[in-house]
């Protein structure tokens, strides 16, 4: 009996070993299967990651980071000469700007200016200049010397001499009185209807508060835009 005993421990035994290799060999298989698993996992993602955003391809934009576009300093896309008072010209009226009366100069009686019959137009014109003078728009006139600029239903325009009375001062010592004559003085603004005027030691800078078209008069320069 002890030999049959024997041989069936032995046999049960090697049936049980050849499980156990079994069982070790299927979690080999299952670890190796997990491991090629994970490892596909992370090269996929980048990948996905890189075809997602072309190497060329402009970084996201962050808010509040981009810059504002340039835009012309007046409304309408008009551009006031550099040497000038842009912030003041595009702002329209100022606040503390004082009326004009019909006729008006600056402190050195070389700038004079009248307002038109309708309260809404303005014409200066400049007595002594070093720039040549403007060509006249109505040369059959015969008016004079187109020598300074107005402003009229927004627009700027050439003015003559005979256009401008403020600055003559032979009209009184004529015995002619051309009426009131307000002096601009230096530093102060000035309005009639939708002008305003700076007055300033430089010269005089006038401009139409709807259209912020303008002009600027000196002894040395006459621009317009």
């Amino acid at each position: 009996m002890q030999p049959r005993t024997s041989q069936s421990q032995w046999i049960w035994l090697g049936i049980t070993s050849a499980v156990a290799i079994i069982i070790v060999a299927g979690m080999v298989i299952a670890l190796r299967l997990l491991s090629s698993t994970d490892n596909e996992t992370v090269t996929t993602e980048p990948q996905s990651q890189v075809s997602a955003t072309p190497p060329d391809a402009a970084p996201p934009s962050i808010p509040g980071s981009e810059q504002s576009p340039e835009v012309s300093p007046c409304p309408h896309s008009i551009s006031v000469p550099s040497h000038l008072e842009s912030t003041l010209i595009c702002s329209g009226m100022p606040e503390d700007a004082l009326p004009l009366e019909n006729l008006s100069r600056m402190p050195s009686a070389n700038i004079g200016c009248t307002v038109g019959t309708d309260g809404d137009s303005l014409a200066c014109n400049v007595l002594e200049h070093s720039w040549p003078n403007l060509p006249d728009p109505m040369p059959e006139r015969g008016v004079g010397a187109c020598n300074g600029y107005g402003i009229k239903n927004g627009s700027v325009l050439v003015t003559c001499q005979s256009d401008v009375r403020g600055w003559q001062k032979e009209l009184e010592d004529e015995g002619i009185s051309p009426g009131p004559v307000t002096i601009m003085d230096y530093g102060k603004k000035y309005q009639v209807g939708s002008i305003a005027c700076a007055s300033r030691e430089v010269g005089l800078t006038c401009w139409d508060t709807h259209s912020f078209h303008g002009f600027f008069l000196s002894r040395e320069a006459a621009e317009s835009w």
